[in-house]
């Protein structure tokens, strides 16, 4: 009997000490829960407030193509995403070109996909066709790693200006494109060459490099978007920016009689024309690249996503530079204003997670989620990223000194001039830069245009 009284204490004491450690895992001064004495009668204590925790599906809608290594790497960013958030399940849908028609047909059938990685011009309609939510609160919110605010992370304002819509932050950017400039150091050093600095010395430079049997500038004559890109550079350095906006999809085609716009003609027929590749005309993209990379022309203008274009052609010991359009004597404007975009990802006004959404994007505008990009030879839009490709630091020093970002292709690609321009402006410089016309004609030619588009819309 006295056994049992015995074991029956030891139990009593074990259950006791038992129950004392379970209380003093948490400390007195940690409770939440008023003691005792305090709460009255019938009145149940407060419960402890909790962050709720963030979960669900997220889509991203991207321009990658199916089966690249741009969608190879983004897919291994959301799977680290994921990695640290298993609650949230991240799919990515790989469109290709066909990114920005894919995702008109499904906001036309209200299934809007989270997020999308767009350019600046499908950004701007999609922001004039009110299916955008603003990011401003995320901008000046903590970044991913709650170490500051993220907006301190984006160094270049006037990339920052063009993804602000009425005072309001529409996308995150995250790759950077400049126009520029690329040549081959090699034939540069050969000819004893400098890189230009203003438009007399690109001329001269372009002279001795076709006396020495190089052709200077090499372009695919079927990219009818890319070739206006001479006439452009130049318009906007002659007239000005403001001159050159009033005439997009301007009814009043007198405003082409501006000398200025003559004067960037007349430097397209003297100073780029001449000196294209023989048969430029016929040549089929991607042959311009081919050409450059293996080094049968020795420049070629393009915006900064040529590195990626080119890097899987390119040998190994091929070194090449690049430089921003050079300036021009007498000029209105200078090369403070700089062709650039950002492909940024914006949040769907109809996105079906958002609060999820919002925490992927500040991942995937961390170093985590951008640097894997510098692999592809992409240009991140954050500082602190390490191992950018040399040629693309170059780049930087664009974005640098720029103070007023001009869209890449001088706003032909934007939602309210793209048609206007496919009609009027691609089909007269195409002749001017084939050489089948010249400056005057161009003028002529583009003022015909001008009237014939806006006489079919009556």
């Amino acid at each position: 009997m006295k056994k049992k009284i015995s074991l029956i204490l030891v139990v009593v004491m074990v259950l006791s000490c038992l129950a004392a450690c379970s209380q003093a895992k948490t400390p007195a001064a940690e409770s939440t829960v008023a003691p005792a004495e305090t709460v009255a009668e019938g009145t149940a204590a407060p419960e402890t407030e909790t962050e709720p925790v963030v979960s669900g599906d997220v889509e991203l809608a991207s321009h990658f193509a199916p089966g690249s290594e741009q969608a190879a790497v983004l897919q291994g960013i959301a799977d680290a995403f994921m990695a640290e958030h298993p609650e949230i399940n991240v799919t990515i849908q790989f469109n290709g070109n066909e990114n920005f028609v894919k995702m008109k047909t499904r906001f036309a059938a209200n299934d809007a996909p989270d997020i999308i990685w767009t350019s600046p011009s499908d950004m701007l309609w999609y922001v004039q066709s009110d299916l955008l939510a603003p990011l401003t609160d995320v901008y000046n919110g903590q970044n991913y790693y709650g170490t500051g605010i993220m907006a301190d992370d984006f160094p270049y304002k006037a990339v920052v200006d063009m993804n602000t819509v009425d005072g309001e932050i529409m996308a995150l950017p995250a790759e950077l494109c400049a126009g520029a400039w690329y040549y081959n150091k090699a034939v540069f050093e050969d000819l004893g060459l400098s890189v230009p600095a203003t438009w007399d010395e690109f001329v001269a430079n372009n002279a001795k490099m076709l006396e020495a049997g190089i052709s200077p500038i090499c372009a695919d004559g079927n990219v009818d978007f890319y070739l206006p890109w001479y006439f452009t550079n130049l318009a906007v350095r002659l007239a000005g920016l403001d001159a050159y906006k009033e005439i997009l999809a301007n009814p009043d085609s007198s405003l082409w009689d501006n000398p200025a716009f003559l004067q960037a003609a007349k430097m397209v027929e003297e100073g780029i024309v001449p000196f294209f590749q023989p048969g430029m005309k016929g040549t089929q993209y991607p042959a311009a690249n081919a050409l450059f990379a293996q080094g049968q022309a020795a420049m070629t203008y393009c915006a900064s996503w040529f590195p990626q274009e080119i890097i899987s052609i390119t040998p190994d010991d091929f070194q090449y530079g690049m430089f921003s359009f050079p300036e021009i004597e007498g000029a209105k404007e200078t090369r403070t204003v700089v062709e650039m975009k950002a492909n940024s990802y914006v949040l769907c006004k109809e996105a079906k997670n958002p609060e999820a959404a919002k925490l992927f994007l500040t991942y995937l505008v961390s170093k985590d989620g951008l640097e894997p990009l510098v692999q592809l030879n992409m240009l991140p839009a954050i500082s602190g990223i390490d191992n950018i490709p040399e040629i693309q630091q170059e780049v930087l020093s664009i974005f640098e000194t720029a103070e007023v970002g001009v869209p890449i292709h001088f706003y032909l690609f934007d939602p309210d001039y793209k048609d206007w321009a496919s009609a009027v402006i691609f089909p007269a410089n195409n002749q001017l830069c084939y050489g089948e016309i010249t400056a005057e004609q161009f003028i002529e030619a583009v003022k015909t245009n001008n009237d014939a588009f806006f006489a079919a819309k009556k």
